[in-house]
């Protein structure tokens, strides 16, 4: 009977160390790649695109935009992305921008944007480090990443989660 009264409370103890272990496990059971819209968009008062190239951009990014100062958007390049589940994927949206986004736990992703002037791209000369940010990205989220350019212009990097 001494054996028995023993034996239950160490069952007991067992038990929740088992369950603590399963739930650190389970969260890496539910990670997995995401995927990600990626676009570099240029924010302009100007009437007209400053490239005939750039598009329009989507009225849902416009409406995020709607706080910055700028007028008109347009989009100068936009990839789609699969990251790895925490790993990290690089993007060159254009000669002048490079950004790097990983896959954190929460669902989060640290996005880092990389850029140079247009003569250090025709020099070929490296990236350097802008801008780096960490925030949960669900699904059908808008993260945007903006800064101000030349000529009361600006670019914006808006990610979205697919």
């Amino acid at each position: 009977m001494i054996t028995r009264a023993i034996l239950w409370p160490t069952r007991w103890v067992w038990l929740l160390v088992l369950l603590s272990l399963v739930s650190l496990a389970v969260p890496n059971l539910f990670a997995g790649d995401i995927k990600v819209e990626l676009q570099l968009v240029w924010g302009t008062n100007e009437e007209k695109s400053p490239d005939p190239k750039y598009k329009p951009v989507d009225p849902a990014v416009v409406k995020r935009l709607a706080s910055l100062k700028w007028k008109r958007y347009f989009q100068v390049n936009s990839q789609v992305v699969t990251i790895p589940s925490r790993k990290m994927q690089r993007v060159k949206l254009s000669p002048q921008c490079e950004v790097e986004i990983t896959e954190m736990e929460g669902p989060q992703v640290e996005v880092k944007v990389y850029g140079r002037t247009a003569q250090a791209a025709a020099k070929n000369e490296p990236f350097k480090w802008v801008h780096k940010h960490l925030e949960k990205l669900a699904k059908d989220d808008l993260l945007v990443i903006a800064g101000d350019d030349k000529n009361d212009c600006a670019w914006a990097i808006v990610i979205k989660r697919l």
